[in-house]
């Protein structure tokens, strides 16, 4: 048909017109539409027809909701000043932000779905109007905007001079007028109106100016310095004040401040760069430095600043000269009066350098502080960049540290290029300056470094130190192999305060310690002298080596000189225990009061006299073994062009075990003493040596074997080496082992010749280890000469196991050829016994001579000793002799030996017996000896020796005038009418002659021949005729020996005093009858 009828459907109902076309503005998501059409035809086939259905899909629009308060899209706000916070919520068909244009710089947009949040300060004014634009479906009915309105008032800027002096003003200048000022310290510095700023005191403050619009404000700030530093000359400018001491420095390199220029430091400073003070005559770019004078830096107040933080130093003098930097206030007195301190912990920070040739200077009574982290640098840096000398400069009377927080690598430190820097370093505090991760010193001398001087500095530890890492720490350091004149003497270091009270207290990770350490050249112009060690808790994780003074290579006096001059040092203290405290947590630390390795170089000289080493005690864990050298000496081998010599050392103090190894309480382990160790190839002398009260505590395990040696030596073989005149006395083992105990000298190699060496052993030490006066060892090769030594051995041992032998003289031939022994002029006393269980078992002699081999070679001149042993011990003997073992007379030692025929076998008659000092072995009887032999003159105590053919006296003393009481009268009860005998003997180097006495009216007089007395000028007075009268009457005898000589000397001793007692015969009366 033509005109078909249409009618839509919508969801199944009608709707609209009679039109092929249908339009709904109102159709929601999932409607249906479709349209039947009827056709006006005649008989058309499926008439009506119906359409397929259409369902709708409705996509939603974009929505922006504003959620922060209203208004908050069309704010104002003052320039600077943070907005108001926008937010906003997307929704419909929006699924993010794709941009918010168009807002001011400073202001910013974050978005997380579905809020978006606009926030931020604004930094530029004016009208600023955002848009939003959003993401999503197609639905987008466009931006969403908003406005923010920023109000700027003008940015004012400040101008004028930021420094004037005290009292003063300066006039400030702002370039938008119409604000206001406002000083922020009213105190310093005051503003009027007209940007005029008044001192008020010295200090610094921040000049404000504001302005205004509407309700927007816009401030400058502009600081002003009153007074902080004032440079003073005769020329040029006579006085102007800066900021800091950088500003005044570039004045003066400007030539601005000329000739007698002073830099007055009046209130605190923060240097923003390094204070850079030039030499005089420096073309700086407005002008030439000159300050021909002292140029003195000084503050004028009490506690005083100058401070900053520069990974470079924080004041520099570069080449200058002539400069006096004086911390005290106004240079008066002696009260630190200043701070110098840089905070930065970079590798290039230092707090005071000096460099460029800079000369003569002095920095004095400033508290200094630093804390750089750089290996080549401190917190005081003398550094050589232009190969130009720093001569003669001075840091003296400061206190220089770390900071309050951080720990510096050096305190001092010095390296030069190619020249020299002389150097002295005196009277400073330097303390806390031990960087816990880092290998530390206190004073580090390097380079070129050479003449310099360290003394009378302190150093000390005002914390418990916490090391986090196995590094190895040094008090002064000087590590120059070409470099000489180095002087260190009169430091004390050690304690926990300036005034050497408490102790440098150390714990944490296994470090190694030095005091002082040198490493320098050997022109003979090197000293320590007069410094005190001690003062220590030191503390490791594991072993580590713990060391007063070494020298590692160089030639160098350590005490005093040949003349005397100077004084010894002290390591640990002169008297009581524990002054060095040292810990480990495992076996294997060594503890050195002097160790030199110096002889690498033929011409070396080390010289070590009159040091006191003493108070030395190890930690308490057991099982934990050290080992300890009073002196240590080594070199390398075939270097015999070298010399040691140590001479009036003192090792241990007067005090009972002064040193002493391990633990009383639960014992140690394989702890090991040497008094004195050599291992030097060079010419040796170890003379005048005091080794004394040593202790070495062990466990009763086998293991155990502590052992304590006055004297190690392994020298040379050119037979140059003496080893004379020393004490070696009083050495405590605490072990029941068979395997431990003492020797007062070991001979372990080399060609040496040992005179005159006085050996008290064992008395208090009453356990089986063995005890040897002189052992020497016989696996290396050797020559030896032993002249005129006294050994004395005694001491009783307690226990029941068999103890471990003693012998005054152990020499052994063992598998090394060339050993040979030459023993004359020697007092070998050992009257040590044993009780209980080993009583009838011999176990100590006056001398062994061990073959170890079959050779059958001459080994041993022996001759002129006396061998003294209790006779009536039945653990004693005389001696052993090669295959013939406990000899127990004279002649059946000369049979087995088949020599020394001029040796005794007589008690030497002691003065005093146990021994308690070197004269007490002086002997009263008759030793006569060999004179001239080993080309000896004198004694221990220096007295001259008879010449031939006068007999000399055995052992160390000479006795040339001696007499003695060896057995003292003792008191008589007799009765009345009978006879009284008082007897005495003595011996003399010359005929005794006798004088007995009777004490009357307070005084001892001689007696005569007469009755009742007889025999008053024999060793027996007799008394007849007895009457009471005599009742308690005290006699004794005067003993004189004359021995010839021109003058003949004269010696007179007195016997103890001895009391007759009577008693009263019977009485008898008359009887009378009546």
């Amino acid at each position: 048909g033509t005109n078909p009828v249409y009618q839509w459907y919508l969801n199944g109902a009608p709707v609209g017109t009679n039109s092929n076309t249908y339009s709904n503005n109102a159709l929601t998501n999932g409607d249906q539409v479709y349209v039947a059409l009827t056709s006006d035809a005649n008989c058309p086939t499926g008439n009506p027809a119906t359409s397929n259905i259409v369902t709708m899909t409705v996509n939603p629009n974009h929505t922006v909701t504003l959620t922060s308060a209203a208004g908050t899209n069309t704010q104002s706000v003052c320039i600077n000043t943070a907005i108001t916070i926008i937010t906003y919520s997307i929704g419909g068909g929006a699924t993010g932000i794709s941009n918010v244009a168009g807002l001011p710089t400073g202001v910013t947009w974050a978005f997380s779905n579905p809020i978006l949040t606009i926030s931020g300060i604004p930094t530029v004014g004016g009208v600023f109007n955002y848009s939003i634009t959003t993401i999503g479906n197609a639905c987008n009915p466009g931006p969403t905007s908003g406005t923010i309105n920023v109000i700027n008032p003008g940015t004012p800027v400040i101008s004028g001079t930021n420094s004037f002096c005290f009292p003063g003003t300066t006039t400030l200048t702002a370039s938008i007028p119409g604000g206001t000022w406002a000083s922020s310290n009213t105190a310093v510095a005051t503003v009027n109106a007209s940007g005029i700023v008044t001192g008020i005191s010295i200090g610094y403050a921040d000049i404000t100016y504001t302005i205004t619009s509407g309700s927007c404000s816009s401030m400058a700030t502009y600081r002003v310095y009153v007074g902080l530093v004032t440079v003073t000359g005769t020329a040029g400018l006579a006085s102007a004040c800066y900021p800091n001491l950088g500003e005044a420095f570039n004045s003066i390199n400007n030539g601005v401040h000329r000739d007698n220029v002073e830099v007055l430091i009046n209130g605190n400073t923060v240097e923003p760069v390094t204070a850079v003070l030039y030499q005089s005559g420096f073309v700086g770019p407005m002008g030439t430095s000159q300050y021909n004078n002292p140029l003195r830096i000084y503050p004028t107040r009490p506690n005083l600043t100058v401070e900053g933080n520069i990974d470079g130093p924080l004041i520099q003098f570069n080449g200058a000269d002539n400069v006096i930097f004086d911390g005290r206030e106004n240079r008066l007195g002696t009260t630190r009066s200043l701070e110098i301190i840089n905070n930065n912990t970079g590798l290039s920070a230092n707090t005071i350098q000096l460099l460029n040739g800079a000369s003569s200077n002095t920095i004095q009574y400033a508290f200094i502080k630093g804390s750089g982290s750089g290996l080549n640098t401190g917190v005081v840096h003398i550094g050589e960049a232009l190969g130009t000398n720093n001569e003669v400069n001075t840091i003296t009377l400061n206190a220089i540290s770390g900071t309050t927080t951080n720990r510096p690598v050096n305190a001092i430190y010095s390296n030069t290029g190619v020249n020299q820097n002389r150097l002295t370093i005196s009277y400073n505090d330097i303390f806390n300056f031990m960087n816990p991760a880092i290998a530390s010193n206190g004073i580090f001398l390097t380079g070129f470094s050479t003449n310099c001087t360290i003394q009378q500095n302190r150093f000390f530890e005002t914390t418990t130190f916490i090391s986090s890492s196995n590094v190895d720490y040094a008090v002064i350091r000087i590590e120059n192999t070409s470099g000489n004149g180095f002087i260190i003497s009169n430091n004390f270091i050690g304690s926990s305060s300036e005034l050497y009270s408490g102790y440098w207290t150390k714990t944490g990770s296994s470090n190694s310690f030095f005091a002082i350490l040198l490493n320098i050249g050997s022109n003979n112009s090197n000293y320590i002298q007069g410094n005190v060690i001690g003062n220590f808790n030191w503390s490791n994780s594991s072993s580590a080596d713990w060391t007063g003074i070494y020298v590692a290579s160089g030639s160098v006096v350590i005490g005093q000189t040949a003349s005397l001059a100077g004084s010894g040092n002290t390591i640990g203290s002169l008297v009581g225990i524990e002054s060095i405290i040292y810990s480990s947590g495992s076996s294997g630390s060594v503890i050195n009061g002097i160790y030199t390795y110096s002889n690498a170089n033929p011409g070396e000289t080390v010289y070590i006299r009159g040091n006191t080493i003493g108070a030395f005690r190890t930690g308490l864990i057991s099982n934990v073994a050290y080992t300890f050298h009073g002196i240590r000496t080594t070199g390398p081998a075939g270097v015999t062009g070298s010399s040691v010599s140590i001479i009036g050392n003192s090792i241990g103090n007067s005090t009972s075990h002064s040193i002493s190894l391990g633990n009383a309480a639960t014992g140690g382990y394989q702890n090991k003493i040497k008094g004195i160790y050599n291992n030097s190839p060079g010419y040796i002398i170890i003379r005048g040596n005091n080794i004394q009260n040593l202790s070495a505590y062990s466990s009763s395990a086998p293991e155990g074997n502590s052992t304590i040696e006055g004297i190690h030596f392994y020298g040379n073989n050119i037979g140059n080496n003496r080893i004379n005149k020393n004490y070696i006395h009083t050495l405590y083992v605490s072990s029941n082992t068979y395997s431990a105990g003492i020797r007062g000298i070991y001979v372990d190699g080399g060609d040496s010749r040992y005179s005159n060496n006085i050996i008290n052993l064992g008395f208090g030490f009453n356990m089986r280890g063995y005890i040897t006066g002189i052992y020497q060892d016989g696996d290396h090769h050797q020559e030896n000469e032993f002249f005129f030594n006294t050994i004395f051995i005694g001491g009783t041992i307690i226990g029941g196991t068999t103890p471990a032998p003693s012998y005054a003289f152990l020499a052994e031939n063992g598998s090394e050829n060339g050993i040979f022994v030459t023993l004359q002029n020697n007092i070998l006393h050992n009257e040590r016994v044993s009780t209980g269980f080993a009583a009838n078992t011999i176990r100590h002699s006056c001398v062994r001579f061990a073959r170890l081999n079959s050779n059958t070679n001459l080994w041993a001149i022996i001759n002129y000793n006396d061998y003294y042993f209790p006779p009536a011990s039945l653990s004693s003997a005389l001696g052993s002799f090669e295959t013939t073992t406990n000899i127990l007379n004279l002649g059946a030692w000369q049979a087995a030996t088949g020599q020394d025929l001029n040796s005794l076998n007589v008690d030497p008659f002691f003065l005093t017996i146990p021994p308690l000092a070197p004269v007490d072995l002086k002997p009263a009887a008759n030793l006569p000896g060999l004179a001239g032999t080993g080309g000896i003159t004198d004694d221990f105590g220096n007295v001259t020796r008879p010449v031939a053919p006068t007999p000399v006296t055995m052992g160390a003393w000479e006795i040339l005038c001696q007499v003695a009481v060896t057995t003292q009268p003792v008191n008589v009860t007799e009765c009345e009418n009978g006879t009284a005998t008082f007897s005495v003997a003595a011996v003399g180097t010359g005929v005794p002659s006798y004088q007995w006495q009777i004490f009357t009216g307070g005084v001892w007089v001689n007696l005569t021949n007469t009755l009742p007395y007889s025999g008053v000028l024999t060793p027996t007075l007799t008394i007849t005729g007895i009457t009471n009268a005599m009742n308690g009457n005290q006699y004794r005898c005067q003993v004189t020996s004359v021995t010839p000589g021109t003058p003949p000397c004269t010696k007179i001793t007195d016997s103890n005093g001895a009391t007759l007692n009577v008693i009263p015969g019977p009485t008898t009366s008359a009887i009378w009858h009546y």
